[in-house]
């Protein structure tokens, strides 16, 4: 993996899409607009660019290298041109940004390289092992090593697996679905109120199918083969109701899928294991007392990270199992905790709140459900306490829903 310390840019050369000098090495452009310091008059508008960097490399090689990943808490793709070994050991780097930046190439340079930015990069090969979570922590610990002086044991501790859940069509071999009719026999239907034509089944996660992608102590707290999630159906009227205290979760060995009309009802699931960080406003991070710069440092080691290893993904826009809520507000932890403990506003819920982990997420923006017609395009976030879950106890499972 390479890592490189940006010294100085040394030339800039603004773009104009679709001009002789665009590569144009990607089919979809995407826009980007960058908030710019007040002090920095705008050099033009809707710009590529090319930048000239000395760099000097702090781990692995240029060799092998095309794509590069600005190291700061904007970080942008770009392709790597050339890279050419000076005298002084440091490298010549030019790369090319394939993106359109609204407010121009040369003001967003200024955001992209902050002082004591970086590069880093993966090679086709590293590209290619890049969901094996054990290199994906190698990748996290090579980050920290260069972005921070302190604190880095704790940093170190933060990322948790988790799976990107990714929506495919319904299938006899896929047990775990979202929003299907399910039939639950035995004790767990007797018990539990999920088959009560007043529950909306959400989804259900089969423990065979993702018991091989994540630690077996992670899998040891789920008990029996399937875990089930529903939430109280609203109505016209109160379409807000489903979020009230009407969530329900359903540990069970036995599943039937009822037959549903052409087409299927609900949709598989598929899984892609991946490590996982807090943004910087999580419970977990309010404990370590950063400093203003601190902050920035770690906001630029989580975006870049996830940059690294979901290329042209918004983390707010998955659906997940584990790891930590993709917060649109503030932090759902802290909501989930204030939400079950009845209590007024204050920094002491941080302490407690750092207890809550989730357990599912869904996002409108990464497929729009059923329910979604009724709430609206709001991220919903199930979470529940660690002792808890190490118990198998679903009775304080707590419903958070964030939205822009």
């Amino acid at each position: 993996m390479l890592i490189a310390s940006i010294k100085e840019v040394i030339q800039i050369i603004p773009i104009q899409p679709g001009s002789l000098d665009d590569l144009n090495l990607f089919k979809d452009q995407v826009w980007i607009s960058l908030l710019t310091p007040d002090h920095i008059a705008q050099s033009g508008l809707h710009e590529k660019g090319k930048i000239t960097l000395i760099v000097d490399v702090l781990s692995g090689s240029v060799e092998g290298i095309n794509e590069v990943v600005t190291i700061s808490d904007e970080p942008m793709n770009a392709t790597l041109l050339r890279a050419t070994l000076l005298d002084s050991g440091m490298f010549e780097v030019e790369v090319y940004f394939d993106q359109i930046f609204v407010t121009g190439f040369e003001t967003s340079v200024h955001v992209l390289f902050p002082t004591g930015g970086g590069l880093a990069g993966l090679s086709e090969m590293e590209k290619a092992a890049i969901d094996n979570l054990d290199f994906q922590r190698h990748v996290f610990d090579e980050l920290v090593d260069i972005i921070f002086d302190s604190h880095r044991d704790e940093i170190k501790a933060l990322p948790l697996p988790c799976l990107l859940l990714d929506v495919v069509e319904m299938n006899p071999t896929r047990k775990s679905c979202y929003f299907s009719r399910p039939n639950i026999p035995g004790e767990a239907r007797v018990s539990s109120v999920a088959n009560n034509e007043q529950m909306m089944h959400v989804a259900t996660i089969c423990k065979s199918e993702i018991a091989g992608l994540l630690p077996a102590e992670m899998m040891n707290s789920m008990k029996a083969e399937y875990l089930s999630f529903y939430l109280k159906k609203g109505t016209d009227e109160e379409p807000f109701a489903a979020l009230e205290n009407g969530v329900q979760m359903v540990s069970h060995d036995e599943v039937e899928w009822i037959p549903a009309h052409n087409p299927p009802l609900g949709h598989g699931m598929a899984f892609r294991k991946s490590l996982d960080l807090p943004r910087s406003d999580h419970s977990s991070i309010f404990h370590l007392q950063f400093s203003p710069i601190e902050v920035r440092q770690y906001e630029a080691l989580e975006k870049t990270f996830k940059k690294l290893i979901r290329t042209n993904r918004n983390s707010s826009e998955l659906n997940k199992l584990f790891g930590y809520p993709d917060n649109i507000q503030n932090c759902v932890a802290y909501w989930a905790e204030r939400q079950f403990s009845q209590r007024e506003h204050s920094d002491d819920i941080f302490r407690d709140a750092a207890e809550w982990q989730l357990l599912l997420q869904l996002s409108p923006y990464k497929h729009w459900f059923p329910i979604f017609d009724a709430i609206g395009d709001a991220n919903l976030y199930f979470m529940i306490r660690k002792k808890d879950w190490m118990e198998g106890n679903f009775n304080h499972i707590q419903l958070i829903s964030q939205s822009t």
